[in-house]
């Protein structure tokens, strides 16, 4: 593995980090990364798939290529987090 791979893994480390925090305090803790054959979704909570709502709620979701851009999109489309210490959830 080369330093360029190295670092993309860890910026994939990095955004599942904020994600996870930002589940825990908008979410209950609940957050749902779901691969697809169309490409990756990261929803805020848990959907019901056991109901319409859920399915519908997937399904509204934004697709995208990968994992990465999955992350990043959900990461920077919630509203800020004053209190989230981005340095120490880096330095984790």
């Amino acid at each position: 593995m080369d330093g360029v791979e190295l670092a993309h893994l860890a910026r994939i480390g990095f955004l599942a980090q904020l994600a996870e925090e930002i589940a825990r305090r908008r979410a209950g803790g609940h957050l749902t990364p779901l691969r697809f054959t169309s490409g990756w979704k990261v929803a805020r909570g848990t959907p019901d798939l056991d109901s319409g709502a859920g399915r519908h709620e997937v399904a509204a979701l934004p697709t995208y290529p990968t994992l990465e851009a999955a992350l990043e999109a959900f990461v920077v489309g919630v509203p800020e987090i004053p209190e989230v210490d981005v340095a120490a959830i880096h330095a984790r």
